[in-house]
């Protein structure tokens, strides 16, 4: 859909904002986050972004829903070469894509999803190639989650300008003191002003106003696609009555057992996506996740302290979330 509406809305979950807030470390991690309105150089055309070996890609997410993005940068006709291990993948924003390597068009920002083979492991590794002074606001990866359907009619989507004070004098007159119009510009190399998420050339001059919340509603959630089948970080189970098979596995061990296919970080579910950004983590959000122009995208919060789930029948659930634009 066009013209801002919402359609089926798309959440991008940053990886290493994750990691850091349970305490694990991850090399390089400046280039890390979704704090990247400053560009910096990169001054090593080959990164590795690597965390602890006993959490593996497949162990962290749902690996066939990954992303990868490069956000405020200034690599225009260059190429990244990218340990994916991808089997498939799709060009979202300003990229061009195979299993291992990322053609970017234009300066600005550049993302892509794609279907991580079972050899990936606990390490992102980046080759720049071709690229003098090369730059970049900073490199994000995860997994990137659909809502199952469409938000309900009755949503609220609302342009917050809280960014003045106005104060009325003795004498009737009013002083407003601006201190920001909207999120901050970003900055290339050379300290020029860039438009948040732009593609190609940014005049520097003006930008979109305000700060967009979404107020939405979620009707008729199946109980699988809302719950994880598993809500513990390993995979035993002692029952597994009214479980839907494909949740089901014999234990890798070889042995008779059957265990839980997923846990609760990389089952495909709104639980593994709450683990992830349910304690003020930030990450992308996207809408309508078949409109892919720049202006689509927001860094968010979820602006809720609780997720108030409300039965309506036997398995069926709505849900309401609060979505906030930060910086």
């Amino acid at each position: 859909m066009a013209y801002q509406n919402v359609g089926t809305p798309r959440f991008y979950l940053d990886l290493p904002s994750y990691l850091r807030s349970i305490g694990q470390d991850i090399s390089n991690d400046n280039y890390l986050g979704l704090n990247c309105s400053i560009m910096q150089q990169v001054n090593d055309s080959s990164l590795s972004f690597e965390w602890n070996d006993n959490l593996g890609w497949n162990d962290l997410g749902n690996s066939s829903q990954s992303y990868f993005g490069v956000l405020n940068h200034n690599l225009s006709d260059n190429d990244l070469n990218i340990s994916l291990n991808a089997s498939s993948n799709e060009d979202i924003l300003n990229a061009s894509s195979n299993e291992s390597d990322l053609s970017v068009f234009n300066k600005g920002c550049s993302l892509i999803i794609f279907n991580a083979d079972d050899d990936f492991s606990n390490s992102v590794a980046v080759n720049i190639l071709g690229a003098t002074n090369a730059g970049a606001g900073c490199f994000t990866f995860g997994y990137y989650y659909d809502m199952p359907n469409s938000a309900d009619l009755d949503l609220t989507m609302e342009t917050e300008f809280d960014g003045y004070d106005s104060v009325q004098t003795l004498g009737g007159s009013t002083i407003t003191n601006v201190r920001y119009n909207g999120s901050p510009f970003w900055f290339d190399l050379d300290d020029n002003k860039v438009e948040p998420f732009s593609v190609g050339q940014s005049n520097g001059l003006f930008k979109r106003a305000g700060r967009r919340n979404w107020s939405l509603s979620f009707s008729y959630m199946s109980d699988k696609n809302l719950f994880a089948s598993n809500f513990m970080s390993n995979n035993y189970l002692e029952t597994s009555s009214d479980y839907d098979s494909d949740d089901i596995t014999n234990d890798a061990d070889g042995n008779s057992n059957s265990v839980f296919r997923n846990n609760v970080l990389n089952d495909n579910s709104f639980t593994s996506v709450l683990q992830k950004i349910g304690n003020g983590q930030k990450f992308m959000f996207q809408p309508d996740n078949t409109n892919n122009n720049p202006d689509q995208f927001a860094i968010c919060v979820l602006d809720q302290d609780s997720i108030s789930i409300k039965q309506t029948a036997f398995r069926v659930y709505d849900i309401s979330l609060k979505i906030r634009e930060v910086w």
